[in-house]
């Protein structure tokens, strides 16, 4: 992409690049930025180097400052280049800059303009912002890339993907999920199940509950929810465990595998009587689990009566 002289952006590269990859929609896009007021004193309005937090972009997704999506889309993976670029097409670089400082404090109190007379009218909080909102003038942008990553090279944020696009992640996030699992690396798995339970959670929003089309994604989540439940359990987070195994069973209350599961959970937490409900009640359910049942029932009983003589022991003696 070529900056003739009288173009509203000029370029100056200050370093040539390593690798050039085309920018397609869809790509992300990662690059350091510094912010100059092209003033006489050269006042440096942003600097990311300084705050320790880059830029990401995603090419196509209606970004509201245009420009940089023009400026990136000129450049090579690790070059570094200067762009002067006239005022009439910063506009939204106010806005924008507020939105970048207001994320590396998250806990700030934020103000909510979203258009042309909200900004004059409330400000964004920022002095510098507020002035060149004031006094447009033009800026210069000193660029450097850190990493250009195509469609499908990373995973994409919830907002960047479409209900198609949910529904179609479900089965790999669940298959990358049991991957997982089988190599021991439960909270790796935990993660990749919990984010398909929120597609599906976000695509049910849509739905009307109890209609053919929520039942259907439900029926969907009740297996990721188990997985999910029995890393969990693997990770000795019990009280999650029971949470999400009761979801199951509030609609599949025959549902065996969430019934044992959570009868470990609540025995690791001395709810000795739920336990022995959920094991006896998967134990009628499944009378092959009847070895591996027993074994635990006598585990809660042994442990109930090791608990009833330590609490006779510590009595011993003492006055009421």
């Amino acid at each position: 992409m070529n900056f003739s002289e009288d173009s509203k952006i000029k370029k100056n590269i200050l370093n040539p690049g390593t690798e050039f990859k085309p920018v397609a929609e869809g790509a992300r896009v990662k690059f350091n930025f510094k912010t100059i007021k092209c003033d006489a004193d050269k006042t440096v309005i942003d600097d990311s180097r300084k705050i320790g937090k880059p830029m990401e972009l995603v090419i196509g997704k209606k970004f509201k400052l245009a420009v940089w999506e023009t400026i990136v889309q000129a450049m090579a993976v690790n070059e570094v280049a200067s762009f002067t670029v006239d005022k009439s097409l910063l506009h939204a670089y106010p806005l924008v800059s507020k939105t970048f400082r207001d994320s590396i404090e998250p806990g700030k109190v934020k103000s909510r303009p979203c258009c042309g007379q909200m900004l004059q009218g409330y400000g964004l909080e920022y002095p510098e912002l507020n002035e060149l909102i004031k006094e447009p003038c033009d800026l210069e942008f000193i660029i450097e890339i850190l990493s250009i990553e195509h469609d499908g090279e990373y995973e994409r944020d919830s907002w960047q993907l479409s209900e198609a696009d949910k529904l179609e992640l479900v089965p790999k996030l669940k298959e990358k999920g049991n991957e997982l699992f089988k190599a021991n690396k439960y909270k790796e798995a935990a993660d990749k199940y919990s984010l398909a339970i929120g597609y599906l959670d976000q695509l049910m929003l849509g739905e009307k509950p109890n209609d053919v089309e929520w039942n259907q994604l439900n029926q969907k989540k009740m297996p990721i929810l188990l997985n999910y439940a029995q890393c969990k359990l693997n990770l000795k987070e019990y009280y999650e465990v029971i949470e999400h195994c009761s979801s199951v069973l509030q609609y599949e209350p025959t549902n065996v595998k969430a019934l044992f599961r959570r009868g470990k959970a609540h025995a690791a937490i001395w709810n000795y009587a739920e336990a022995k409900t959920d094991f006896e009640q998967s134990l009628k359910l499944d009378p092959s689990l009847s070895s591996c049942i027993s074994k635990c029932l006598k585990e809660i009983d042994l442990e109930m009566k090791e608990g009833e003589t330590q609490m006779k022991d510590n009595l011993k003696g003492k006055l009421f």
